[in-house]
């Protein structure tokens, strides 16, 4: 099946993948995401704003099941200048459960922004 796009809608699909591209390099390497990602991270202590799942124990060792947290944009409006009270932190299970996504390749233990 011939799918015909018009200019117009190749412009706006490649626009989009562009977008992404950028956004997820810019969670990947960007030194800005990671400080303003860590200082989310210090003032959350650690801890998910939703269940209050703890990434560390009372004496600083990772808990047993290693859960990672994210820091979960809660709007795009100021992408790439994110205000403190645009980002939250979440676990990666509220994190899923938040965008009613469960693959299992989401909760590998790793942190992709070291």
């Amino acid at each position: 099946m011939n799918v015909k796009l018009t200019p117009e809608e190749i412009d706006i699909i490649v626009d989009e993948r562009i977008r992404r591209i950028k956004y997820e390099a810019y969670l990947q390497y960007s030194p800005k995401w990671k400080r303003i990602r860590k200082l989310k991270l210090l003032n959350a202590d650690y801890a998910c704003e939703k269940c209050g799942y703890r990434m560390f124990d009372e004496i600083g060792e990772y808990n047993i099941d290693k859960r990672k947290l994210d820091v979960h944009h809660k709007t795009y409006e100021r992408l790439f200048n994110e205000l403190p009270d645009d980002l939250m932190v979440l676990c990666r299970k509220c994190h899923a459960e938040h965008h009613q996504i469960m693959q299992p390749e989401y909760f590998r233990i790793g942190d992709p922004y070291k």
